[in-house]
């Protein structure tokens, strides 16, 4: 059982160019599993807190913005939980060109855009959508994006510290990894800010929205000791439409192609794949293909 996520936020305005906003957003849920209690024998009965995050936002002028964003996920005392989300220096100047440098989602498939709060299923697809990321499917880095053509185009395009660059991993000399982004909408532009998607817009609009991705980093699998280049390319596409008082029909897939050459990435349990360094964004990927695919109907 699973509660609906709420959101709640407000905004002190200074004047027509300057203002600060604040606001949360919640996921929670109660699992109960046969024989998982500690006895071994009884349900287990558990309130998990999978998702609380306060967002912060301001500008200062109108084409300079910035966003603070925290989370905190899983047990623990409250203090010990609550990470960095987002950090970014956000410089606006129209639809068509931004920039922004600091902790944010690198471009990437439209699950991880869409972010928990915005999927339509309640887990994340981590399987499939596994782009190398910091925390949360971030990195640090900077990034250019934009909306021409009316928004039916939506570009982006960046560099950020990337995969294994830490003491004894396979990007010691901290390669950049380059990550990029391109969707059409061929029927509404979809309602979301900067280059963010949703898996739904609940017949609001109607939607048929394609986007290739590719990233790329040199040495970016292994250790120092063997390392090969990691390269990522995926295709999604989402088709929602209103169907005139009967109801939303709404059809999502993904394809991935996740390649690493000829060497297993450290930790990721491949057969001759090494021990990992510490460190964030260190090990775990893996070669191969993926796929995504679901079906949605709104009564």
């Amino acid at each position: 059982m699973a509660a609906s996520h709420a959101r709640a936020g407000a905004t002190i305005k200074f004047d027509d160019d300057k203002f600060f906003s604040i606001g949360a957003g919640l996921r929670t849920s109660f699992v109960a599993v046969e024989d998982a209690a500690p006895d071994g024998s009884s349900s287990s009965n558990d309130f998990v807190l999978d998702n609380i995050r306060l967002y912060t936002e301001g500008q200062i002028n109108k084409y300079i913005k910035g966003t603070f964003n925290t989370e905190r996920r899983g047990s623990g005392d409250f203090p010990d939980g609550i990470q960095v989300l987002d950090a970014i220096a956000r410089f606006e100047f129209n639809k068509v060109f931004n920039i922004w440098g600091g902790r944010m989602l690198p471009p990437s498939d439209r699950a991880n855009l869409d972010g928990p709060f915005y999927l339509n299923a309640w887990q994340f697809p981590g399987v499939v959508s596994n782009y190398p990321n910091l925390a949360v499917g971030r990195d640090n880095g900077v990034q250019i994006w934009g909306k021409p053509l009316a928004e039916k185009l939506v570009y982006s395009v960046g560099a950020f510290e990337g995969h294994n660059n830490v003491a004894g991993g396979s990007s010691d000399s901290d390669n950049f990894l380059y990550a990029g982004r391109l969707a059409f909408n061929f029927l509404d532009p979809e309602p979301t800010p900067a280059y963010y998607t949703a898996s739904t817009y609940y017949g609001a609009k109607d939607i048929l929205t394609l986007a290739v991705v590719y990233q790329y980093q040199q040495d970016g699998v292994g250790t120092t000791a063997l390392s090969d280049d990691f390269s990522a390319f995926s295709v999604d596409a989402l088709f929602e439409k209103n169907l005139s008082g009967i109801g939303v029909i709404t059809l999502e897939g993904a394809y991935y192609n996740y390649d690493l050459g000829d060497v297993p990435d450290c930790g990721s349990g491949e057969p001759g794949a090494a021990a990992c360094p510490g460190g964030r964004n260190v090990g775990g990927q893996v070669d191969g293909n993926a796929y995504l695919a679901t079906v949605a109907y709104l009564i």
